[in-house]
């Protein structure tokens, strides 16, 4: 093995291509052009701009295409995620719904309004044996209001109190919306959004 010297690095090379590689080298301390100095030095050849650049560009377009299905994974799994919740929702509140008119007494249709659902039968005093008449404190309303379903509870003020606890509803007057409408002038409403 002979040793070389190329500005103070010294590079080992077998005997038989020992001739090759000298004349390379020579030939690229005669060469002026830096291109032509780093081809000989490396033995390869460098990448152009014009390549660089292409090579950008596809890189950016895959990380683009990443970047847009990763987004569009996200907006669906959220999508996905709220209708999950609102589903939830309307099936408690349809089982809730359902168990409030098995458990009641008597569902009356007030067409155009929703329901009045008879939900017990304590009498006017609250506390006993039953009257089998309809009273104020005895009603809760499902009521629709715009797209909302409402559920409507009526409480007397102090001036209806002796009324909300006499008065008694006839079937008449709660399919025609008469009864909740003396209940809305005469009583406090705490209505509550369910859906």
């Amino acid at each position: 093995m002979r040793y070389f010297s190329i500005n103070s690095i010294q590079v080992s090379f077998p005997r038989r291509r020992e001739s090759s590689i000298l004349n390379s080298v020579n030939r690229c301390k005669s060469v002026s052009e830096k291109s032509r100095v780093n081809q000989c030095l490396c033995g390869k050849k460098g990448f152009t701009l014009a390549e660089l650049l292409i090579a950008l560009m596809i890189t950016s377009l895959i990380l683009g295409a990443v970047a847009a299905i990763a987004h569009a994974m996200s907006s669906a799994n959220d999508k996905a995620q709220i209708s999950g919740e609102a589903q939830a929702q309307v099936r408690f509140t349809s089982h809730r719904i359902n168990e409030m008119i098995k458990f009641s007494r008597l569902v009356f249709d007030i067409p155009g309004e929703g329901i009045a659902l008879w939900i017990n039968d304590d009498g006017y005093s609250g506390f006993g044996e039953g009257d089998d008449k309809v009273n104020p404190a005895e009603l809760i309303f499902l009521r629709f209001n715009n797209n909302d379903l409402e559920y409507i509870k009526y409480s007397p003020t102090y001036s209806s109190e002796s009324w909300f606890e006499q008065k008694e509803f006839t079937v008449t007057e709660l399919q025609g919306g008469l009864a909740q409408t003396l209940l809305d002038s005469q009583c406090d409403k705490t209505a509550i959004t369910i859906v």
